[in-house]
């Protein structure tokens, strides 16, 4: 702790520097606290110090308390609940609302990861191989109300088509799109089959379950739905019934519509 005693006249120095003397007797007989601060303290203090505490910012006046906290189980004492202590004892509000306990990774048999191991998955490497969104979604998806995720490289392969399959349909709609101006459309004119319909109505109660997933941090189960209505409904079923109707010379309201 950088906090000195003067052994002649009991002064207590607190300096960011080794002092020389005491600035109260001018003595050199000086003995440091031999304590040492907690390896989390100033982890503790995080929640405000990051912005600009003790002085009273504009970012301490806007961002706290905040509203939620993402973390590991492993540091809920060490961390979580030392940033409480020292928000309520030097801000006298807790620093956040809601605290949310994601997943810690486990290798694919379940044994921790570890360079001695082999065992190690590094995310770079993942990203230059299967890409970021890859990533992303994998995680996501394994991402459940539990303590660990057992992550492989196989796992990752199979998300990897996911985000394969996600790039060919967008590039299949762009082309069929050049001609499409949905500025221009008359909604009123378009003639809507029960197969535009049902993708519609498969569409909006994705949005509506994928946003209360979200909503209630369920992230793996908001990821599923969403491979599903992409993979099985959009893709196998809809842009294929779409074809015929895309594929047409003539510039029909059936093709219109597909494209709205």
């Amino acid at each position: 702790i950088p906090v000195w005693y003067c052994q002649d006249c009991g002064e207590i120095i607190v300096e960011l520097e080794d002092p020389t003397n005491c600035k109260k007797c001018g003595s050199h007989n000086l003995l440091q606290d031999p304590d040492v601060l907690d390896t989390w303290f100033s982890s503790a203090l995080w929640p405000f110090s990051t912005l600009g505490w003790p002085e009273e910012t504009e970012d301490l006046k806007c961002f706290y308390p905040t509203s939620v906290l993402v973390t590991g189980f492993d540091i809920i004492f060490f961390w979580v609940a030392r940033m409480i202590m020292m928000g309520v004892k030097f801000r006298g509000k807790v620093p956040f609302k809601q605290v949310y306990i994601n997943p810690l990774i486990k290798a694919a048999e379940g044994k921790k990861m570890s360079k001695s191991s082999g065992n190690v998955i590094d995310p770079l490497t993942v990203i230059d191989e299967y890409g970021a969104d890859t990533l992303r979604v994998t995680l996501a998806s394994l991402t459940i109300q539990g303590n660990y995720i057992c992550l492989s490289e196989e796992r990752i392969k199979g998300f990897r088509n996911f985000a394969n399959k996600i790039w060919n349909v967008s590039r299949f709609s762009i082309m069929n799109l050049k001609d499409f101006n949905i500025d221009k459309i008359e909604k009123d004119k378009l003639k809507m089959t029960l197969v535009d319909k049902w993708i519609i109505s498969k569409l909006n109660e994705t949005i509506k379950k994928s946003t209360e997933y979200l909503n209630e941090y369920k992230y793996g189960e908001a990821a599923k739905i969403i491979y599903e209505f992409t993979w099985n409904e959009f893709c196998d079923w809809y842009i294929e019934f779409s074809k015929p109707k895309l594929y047409q010379e003539k510039d029909t309201i059936e093709r219109r519509t597909s494209q709205y």
